[in-house]
C-alpha cells in the first residue's frame, strides 16, 4: 500500500539540491506543509499532487515512477534495515502492477470516501457488542 513516506522520499529525491522554501513556494505550498510532505508525516490530496509536480518542475510520469521506486525500495527492505541510498535500483515492476499517476489520485480519493463511508455507517449502526468466537 502507497504510504506518505514513499512520497515524501521521491518528493527528497527529485527536490535535489534545491531547498524546501524554493519548490514549495514555486508551488504554492507553505514551507511547513510542504516539509511535513517529504517527511512522510502527511500525504498531500490528490489535488495537491499537481501542484507538488509543479513546484518540482517535472512532470506527473517522472513524480509517479519516483514514488513506485520508493514504495518498492520500501517493500523490498526487510524490518528495521537501513533505507537504500539514492543509487540503490529498485527491484523489477510487475507491468501489471504498475499504474499510472492519474490512477494513482483516483485510487487516493477513493480510498478517502471509502474510509467515510465506512464512519457514517458505524456511527449509523452505533455501539454492537464485541463478536464471540
Amino acid at each position: 500500500m502507497l504510504e506518505a513516506r514513499d512520497v515524501g522520499r521521491a518528493m527528497e529525491r527529485l527536490r535535489g539540491d534545491r531547498t524546501q522554501r524554493s519548490v514549495a513556494g514555486r508551488a504554492g505550498i507553505n514551507r511547513s506543509s510542504w516539509s511535513s510532505y517529504e517527511a512522510g508525516r502527511r500525504m498531500p490530496t490528490p489535488e495537491t499532487w499537481s501542484r507538488i509536480v509543479a513546484g518540482l518542475e517535472t512532470t506527473m510520469e517522472q513524480f509517479d515512477r519516483a514514488v513506485q521506486r520508493a514504495w518498492a525500495e520500501r517493500n523490498a527492505e526487510p524490518e528495521g534495515a537501513p533505507a537504500p541510498g539514492p543509487e540503490a535500483a529498485a527491484p523489477p515492476a510487475d507491468e501489471h502492477l504498475q499504474i499510472s499517476a492519474e490512477e494513482t489520485l483516483e485510487l487516493v480519493a477513493c480510498s478517502g470516501r471509502l474510509q467515510d463511508l465506512g464512519k457514517r455507517l458505524l456511527d449509523r449502526l452505533g455501539p454492537r457488542p464485541p463478536l464471540r468466537l
